[in-house]
């Protein structure tokens, strides 16, 4: 096994704990289920991340703190890119669906068109399939998309629950 840059604990699984991806601000490595090295990815200034339940990785790239301009990245179980968007807001949180058909982000603290909103892309149409302005504005802890349903839940900080069709 080769060599790799010590990245720090911090560790997500996917929900089927195929995956586990242990990342850091410089980056993160992804292993599968008996803790082989899968790759590497370096990232300039990585700001969130998680990974679904096939091993691909949705992570958010901090391009300008001044501006709050962010890159969100979608790449695959063996790091090619699927699909990326930039926006104007700090990105919170970011998830994928199962099936690949779409990823969802949302965003705070921005007076942009793209600040305090919710999205979710579709990756097979490449359009935003959803923007919702948050009003009023509330901070968001965790999304799941539901691909059948075409719900969108959204989970924020206090742990109320709301579900958000698209």
């Amino acid at each position: 096994m080769k060599e790799t840059i010590h990245i720090s604990k911090k560790i997500k699984y996917s929900s089927n704990k195929l995956f586990k991806l242990q990342y850091n601000y410089t980056g993160f490595i992804i292993f599968d289920s008996n803790d082989n090295e899968l790759f590497y990815k370096e990232v300039k200034k990585l700001y969130t991340c998680d990974i679904n339940d096939l091993g691909f990785i949705i992570f958010t790239e901090i391009i300008s703190l001044n501006d709050l301009k962010y890159k969100v990245f979608v790449i695959d179980i063996t790091g090619n890119q699927i699909a990326s968007v930039e926006v104007e807001a700090l990105v919170e949180t970011v998830t994928i669906g199962d099936d690949l058909r779409y990823y969802a982000f949302s965003t705070n603290h921005s007076k942009t068109e793209d600040g305090d909103s919710i999205f979710v892309i579709d990756l097979l149409e490449k359009k935003i399939a959803l923007h919702y302005k948050k009003v009023p504005v509330f901070s968001v802890k965790s999304l799941t998309i539901n691909n059948e349903k075409r719900i969108l839940n959204v989970k924020t900080i206090t742990d109320s629950i709301k579900e958000i069709e698209f």
